[in-house]
């Protein structure tokens, strides 16, 4: 048991470091892509005469890039998404050339990246490998292996559709230009600071889904952490969405354009409960509407917003889980890491109302 735990602590920060990994490498794909676009930009400007960086027409596209301009020390830099170019020669020609070698030194930063994210798999399989033999007398085992969609918020809703969510705006750019299908729902919570939860396979009338995965989005937003007690989201077809500016324009990172009606469902109440359920012979923590998670999980709590802390929250989840769950699994739950269980919780504290197994019932507090 001390055995297993420990190697699912080491498979864990193995998985968060991997995951680290693939955010910077998006990070520098999307830098560079952006570069490179905006370079081609400027360039296009020097076909109806424009030849300086200070001419009004760059001035004009710099605005519209969101690309600042900062003198320091007698020398004149371009911010490009936090990459700092200093330009040499205000002739717009030179300038496309640093912003291009700048792409290039970024797309070299790529490869050495996925070298050393490849490096660490080879190493998590490993580990995981030794873990399995560590532990081959256990018949279902506490996360086996992730999912794709465990990198992002998940949750199964109560008809069986996956709701997968970023967690940062990197992470809702992820969710979209890697996932999003033509079958797919898109939502957003009317709050600043929103997730974006796409419902995948969702063709057909999903009302009860689509309920869940709205009140998801509002719940998972900053709404949460603002103590709000509602909010109202929004939905729209994966075909509505828009993923590149028009010709001539740029979107700020993590942003997309929504074209036609936008389908609002108001007053959403900011209720979430994090389950215990089974995936492929594995337990995984979820997190997620009260219905849905309620539908699939050998044990739940339920939770709202409060100004207790993640951990002393997560420590209380794991107590209720050992409690409610049958008794063949107790042992195991005990073996819980509690990074799983924050993992999963939204941002901004939170407190434990309710307990619950499919045989026992028990409210911790009355409000």
């Amino acid at each position: 048991s001390i055995r297993s735990g420990e190697y699912e602590n080491k498979i864990h920060d193995l998985e968060r470091a991997h995951e680290d990994q693939e955010k910077a490498r998006e990070a520098l794909i999307e830098k560079s892509k952006f570069m490179r676009e905006f370079a081609d930009q400027l360039m296009n400007l020097t076909r109806s005469g424009t030849s300086s960086i200070v001419d009004a027409s760059v001035k004009e596209l710099i605005t519209k890039a969101d690309v600042a301009v900062e003198e320091e020390q007698n020398s004149t830099l371009l911010s490009i998404m936090g990459e700092r170019i200093t330009i040499k020669n205000s002739n717009v020609p030179s300038v496309v050339s640093e912003i291009y070698d700048r792409a290039k030194e970024l797309e070299n930063g790529i490869k050495s990246v996925e070298h050393a994210k490849n490096k660490l798999m080879k190493q998590l399989e490993s580990v995981k490998q030794e873990s399995k033999v560590a532990r081959q007398k256990v018949n279902v085992k506490y996360q086996a292996s992730r999912e794709w969609y465990e990198r992002y918020r998940w949750f199964f809703t109560a008809d069986g559709f996956l709701a997968v969510g970023g967690r940062d705006a990197s992470s809702n750019s992820a969710v979209v230009r890697k996932h999003l299908t033509d079958s797919d729902l898109v939502f957003h919570a009317e709050v600043h600071g929103s997730p974006c939860f796409i419902l995948k396979n969702a063709e057909g009338d999903q009302l009860r889904s689509i309920n869940e995965v709205a009140q998801a989005t509002a719940s998972f937003s900053r709404a949460w952490k603002s103590g709000l007690v509602t909010a109202d989201s929004f939905w729209v077809c994966a075909k509505q969405l828009k993923k590149a500016a028009p010709s001539g324009q740029f979107l700020p990172k993590g942003s997309f354009m929504i074209e036609g009606k936008r389908n609002y469902i108001k007053d959403l109440k900011l209720n979430l409960a994090v389950g215990l359920v089974k995936i492929k012979q594995a337990i995984k923590v979820m997190c997620g509407p009260p219905d849905s998670v309620k539908k699939i999980s050998l044990a739940y709590v339920l939770i709202k917003p409060d100004s207790s802390s993640v951990s002393d929250t997560a420590k209380k989840i794991k107590v209720e889980f050992v409690k409610t769950v049958s008794v063949e699994l107790t042992e195991l739950v005990k073996d819980l890491n509690l990074d799983e269980i924050i993992r999963v919780l939204p941002s901004g504290g939170c407190k434990v109302v309710q307990a619950s197994s499919a045989d026992n019932s028990v409210f911790l507090h009355n409000d």
